[in-house]
């Protein structure tokens, strides 16, 4: 609020790469929209007011918060406000990133056109509602194919996670079936093999 903040962002100590990445993307974000640099702590600590609490933690389990984590998978999310805090915490992979990465696109308005291009919107004083959002993607793998999409943080900040995408482990990585990719016709069914007896 104007300039000062008393919340923390909480990240577990077993956090994966992508979770602590994604308590890193919501303080330079939450910078970027209000000027304020809130501090990233552990959950070794006993509980404090004014917490987002980012991932898997100790700290859920100490407020009494239930999340079923084999209905999310690797990337499904839940959003939830209580009383003095916000959960986003999601599927180990890419889940709590991407739940982040939609608490500040749909909360607070945030946008990312291309790797140059994004709107993040300025505000002296944040207030969210009530939020109680659970999202599991419904397609397993998501890639736009165009070479400015394979930037691997505008890839994460739009929940893309392809095989040609430079995702990393701070991403949750991707989803990489195999080599063959897009014109693998004659490789399933070679013509040398089949032509002549199928010309059809």
């Amino acid at each position: 609020d104007r300039g000062r903040t008393d919340w923390k962002i909480v990240v577990g100590r077993q956090a994966s790469p992508s979770e602590v990445y994604a308590g890193r993307e919501l303080q330079h974000f939450l910078k970027e929209i209000t000027g304020v640099e809130m501090p990233i702590i552990g959950d070794a600590g006993p509980v404090g007011p004014n917490e987002i609490l980012v991932g898997p933690s100790d700290r859920l389990a100490q407020r009494g918060v239930q999340v079923d984590w084999s209905r999310l998978g690797d990337e499904g999310f839940v959003i939830r406000t209580l009383d003095d805090a916000l959960v986003i915490a999601g599927g180990k992979a890419r889940g709590t990133l991407y739940g982040v990465y939609t608490f500040l696109e749909d909360v607070l308005g945030c946008r990312w056109f291309t790797p140059d291009v994004s709107r993040i919107p300025k505000r002296e004083t944040i207030v969210i509602e009530r939020l109680d959002i659970e999202q599991i993607p419904v397609l397993e793998y998501r890639e736009p194919y165009f070479f400015t999409s394979f930037n691997g943080d505008w890839a994460a900040r739009n929940k893309m996670n392809g095989n040609f995408l430079r995702l990393e482990e701070r991403h949750g990585g991707k989803i990489d079936y195999s080599s063959l990719f897009v014109h693998t016709f004659d490789h399933f069914v070679p013509v040398e093999r089949f032509f002549d007896s199928h010309p059809e």
